[in-house]
């Protein structure tokens, strides 16, 4: 079994070979395809943790001057994120009004907030149009993991299993959402489904 980035086709397999950060890899597969897409935007986390323990998946983003806007719940962990990233906006709990702020077409957005993504993803898009998007899915390693493509009841979203876990729509739920909103996945990694918009696809071939 393995953690880290899985490309979904052949024309993606490059960015394997540049994942590298928090947590399986990620921070550097998105840095590496937007460096390719070549184009500004601000960038988007949702369940921003700490910055610490829990690291922003968009740290390598905060060097370079773009706008960043991070949603984390936790009013200790907000208060650590405001600390480390003084440029940030950081606000409190998601609300997709706050999406005004944020320009239409984000370089990035993360959502990560260990229940209801898919909800969240539902919003985000709704709402906007990120270049990347990176999603996170239930733990394709956990014993409660299936193959299916519809996603669960909403009432099951987050419910707390063995060793922490929290029941989320798998990797195929989440394809099948963006899918809709014209969006092509790139690859996935153990717990994370990354996604390029279909405009910009063909910038990330090789």
């Amino acid at each position: 079994m393995y953690d880290g980035f899985v490309a979904d086709q052949d024309c993606f397999e490059w960015l394997a070979k540049k994942q590298g950060g928090w947590q399986f890899g990620e921070q550097q597969v998105l840095f590496s395809a937007a460096n390719q897409i070549c184009e500004n935007g601000d960038c988007v986390e949702i369940g921003a943790g700490n910055g610490k323990t829990l690291p922003l998946a968009i740290a390598p983003f905060c060097k370079y001057g773009n706008n960043v806007f991070l949603f984390e719940s936790d009013s200790e962990s907000a208060i650590m994120l405001r600390n480390k990233y003084p440029n940030a906006i950081v606000q409190g709990t998601f609300c997709v009004l706050l999406l005004a702020e944020v320009d239409p077409s984000p370089l990035v957005c993360v959502i990560d907030v260990d229940g209801i993504d898919r909800e969240i993803m539902f919003d985000v898009l709704r709402c906007t149009s990120p270049k990347l998007l990176m999603v996170e899915h239930f733990d394709k390693f956990h014993f409660a993991n299936c193959s299916q493509i519809t996603p669960l009841p909403y009432w099951t979203l987050g419910l707390e299993l063995a060793n922490g876990f929290r029941l989320q729509d798998n990797e195929k739920a989440i394809n099948r959402i963006a899918k809709r909103f014209d969006y092509t996945r790139l690859g996935t990694t153990r717990v994370n489904s990354i996604f390029v918009h279909n405009q910009y696809v063909e910038k990330l071939k090789r």
